[in-house]
């Protein structure tokens, strides 16, 4: 029996702490689809561009997520997946074997580079807009000819690194 399996009351399932919790990483999942706002400047043609982004963006986020779930609840035993983290690890041996599990692992570090990059496009051009409208933070607003926001680039990478250095 697979865990995709509607004969029992899932509405009892929906009220307990742990969904709630188990939320948090469908977040995960939909973190950045905002970040277009941030760089609003830059876009062209916003006024149809953003919301073509945004929404756009959501819905295949969002059926990537579903079809995943799928996956997951397709391949995998309740058993196996009660109480564990590392589902995909799971689901992808039952599918591949171990060559299965090598193989969502470098996707999963692939995405991560992915996501660490967005980040590190959007942070500093949100430290750049800030930093125009305070005084104190006027030499982080320059861009260089390229219209590049070098000095917010180089705030945020010594606070990242800092961070990263010290745990």
């Amino acid at each position: 029996m697979t865990a995709l399996d509607f004969s029992i009351n899932w509405t009892g399932e929906v009220t307990r702490p742990g969904f709630a919790v188990s939320l948090i990483f469908v977040f995960y999942a939909f973190t950045g689809w905002n970040s277009e706002a941030y760089i609003v400047e830059e876009i062209k043609n916003p006024r149809k561009n953003l919301p073509l982004a945004l929404i756009s963006a959501t819905v295949f986020v969002t059926i990537v997520y579903i079809l995943l779930q799928i996956i997951f609840l397709k391949h995998s035993t309740i058993d196996q997946l009660s109480g564990k983290v590392q589902v995909a690890t799971i689901v992808f041996e039952n599918i591949f074997g171990g060559t299965g599990v090598a193989w969502i692992s470098f996707f999963i570090a692939i995405q991560l580079i992915a996501t660490i990059s967005g980040y590190s496009w959007i942070g500093p051009r949100i430290t750049y807009s800030m930093a125009k409208d305070y005084r104190l933070w006027k030499p982080v607003s320059n861009v260089n000819s390229q219209g590049i926001p070098v000095a917010a680039i180089i705030l945020n990478t010594i606070i990242s690194l800092a961070l990263f250095l010290t745990g």
